[in-house]
């Protein structure tokens, strides 16, 4: 598809932490590159032609009201900010996320098509215009010379020699008790343990959240200060760059967080502790178990993520980690997804005055307006059933294996406990041998 000429075109990127900028700032790049002229804000009521946004769509509800507003931009597009937004609840969370608010949705790839494709069979009410594939523009630039230069500089500022694997620890909400696991559960003859802690500006007056939020910035803190203060763990300063550190790490460990997600687009495998859970509900009130339904990342509680650990970092599971990364974003479009985002979203522009007229508050274009590349609803549902599928066989064996290993632990175990009695039996017949001599 040729580029649009749009010289002039006023575009709008709005944010309010560094995740929905860094997840917006290579596609405003690319837009500012073709000639529209682009800015970024955190004033959501800032008015622009074209708005691009990386947030939860609740931003747009009037909870005083009860009812949904919409966007301050003329042409609204809504991108995820999270390749791991849904977690657990699959198609509910266009249910409990409504896009409906805005003109066009850009999604990763194949297995957020087939999770939009299934809330649209329940019928939610998508983006006026409906959803395109876009890629994942935030990890464009990991790739070529500069990039293995800035991996190579961050291994040495972390003091990693090599000799042993690192395993990146890296929560969505982060605590003290995660920190005290790995320490207490990881051989540190085999890992070296980096930490990544997530930037946490203060929260908004105002929110419902505010006193959950508070609190779990309070101990965002205390966790940071403990693990700067830990023999043997290095933290990972704010600036550096997630890709960077999930392809220098061997294994992430995480609750359910973007890094687990993150890491298998560059190859390395996860495991998610599912014991480490994070706030939900209306107010931050409540608890969720994060879960990870993805190809190269296994779950695993706080008493099996070391034996988890172990099948991560065999050679043999990098086929479920390549398998993983294809799910969520093409191979081919990493590196060139900001080009194939603009392309969408200009394409749109141009023609949303030849789509069918709808309501943005519940105009019914949406549930028609499905894909954006050559894949087809049937071809996107049979795909994720033969995911599925295959990861519950590679489930099957690694519980197998998982299993063997608990059974050699245990047989290990008696042979020791064995040894030991045989040697307090030999020990009381040289006691009792000396006692006679002495006599």
């Amino acid at each position: 598809m040729s580029e649009h000429s749009v010289d002039g075109l006023p575009v709008v990127f709005y944010f309010t932490d560094e995740i929905e900028r860094d997840t917006l700032t290579p596609v405003a790049r690319e837009l500012a590159r073709r000639g529209c002229v682009v800015r970024g804000t955190s004033d959501f009521r800032d008015q622009a032609e074209i708005g691009l946004y990386a947030c939860h769509s609740n931003r747009f509800f009037d909870f005083s009201a009860g009812r949904w507003t919409v966007p301050s931009s003329r042409f609204s597009v809504i991108a995820l900010h999270d390749l791991g937004q849904a977690n657990d609840s699959g198609e509910l969370y266009f249910e409990n996320d409504s896009w409906h608010v805005f003109d066009l949705g850009l999604l990763p790839g194949p297995a957020w098509m087939s999770v939009f494709a299934r809330a649209v069979g329940r019928g939610i009410r998508g983006p006026r215009l409906g959803v395109r594939v876009g890629g994942w523009p935030k990890g464009d630039h990991a790739s070529g010379p500069e990039f293995d230069e800035s991996c190579r500089r961050l291994r040495d500022a972390l003091g990693l020699d090599g000799s042993r694997k690192v395993l990146l620890l890296g929560c969505s909400w982060s605590d003290r008790q995660q920190l005290t696991d790995v320490m207490r559960r990881v051989d540190h003859d085999r890992f070296d343990v980096v930490v990544k802690y997530p930037s946490f500006p203060p929260p908004p007056n105002g929110s419902p959240w505010f006193d959950r939020l508070v609190a779990a910035r309070e101990e965002l803190g205390l966790a940071r200060h403990l693990a700067e203060n830990s023999a043997g763990v290095r933290v990972a300063t704010d600036g550096s760059d997630v890709y960077a550190l999930v392809t220098i790490a061997d294994v992430v460990l995480s609750n359910g967080s973007n890094l687990l997600y993150e890491g298998v687009l560059m190859g390395t495998a996860g495991v998610s502790v599912r014991d480490w859970v994070h706030p939900a509900g209306r107010d931050g009130s409540l608890t969720a178990l994060p879960y990870v339904d993805l190809e190269g990342v296994l779950t695993a509680g706080r008493d099996t993520f070391p034996a988890m650990l172990d099948l991560a970092v065999d050679p043999a599971f990098a086929s479920a980690v390549a398998s993983g990364h294809a799910s969520l974003v093409k191979p081919n479009d990493l590196g060139r997804s900001a080009v194939r985002a603009a392309d969408e979203i200009l394409t749109a522009y141009r023609n949303r005055s030849d789509e069918a007229e709808g309501s943005r508050s519940g105009g019914p274009g949406a549930s028609t307006q499905l894909w954006g590349d050559d894949v087809s609803l049937r071809e996107a549902l049979d795909a994720a059933a033969e995911r599925e599928s295959r990861a519950r066989d590679q489930l099957a064996y690694y519980e197998s294996e998982l299993l063997a290993r608990q059974r050699a632990l245990q047989a290990a175990d008696e042979r020791e406990l064995n040894a030991r009695a045989r040697i307090a039996h030999l020990e009381e017949q040289v006691a009792e041998l000396l006692a006679r001599t002495i006599r």
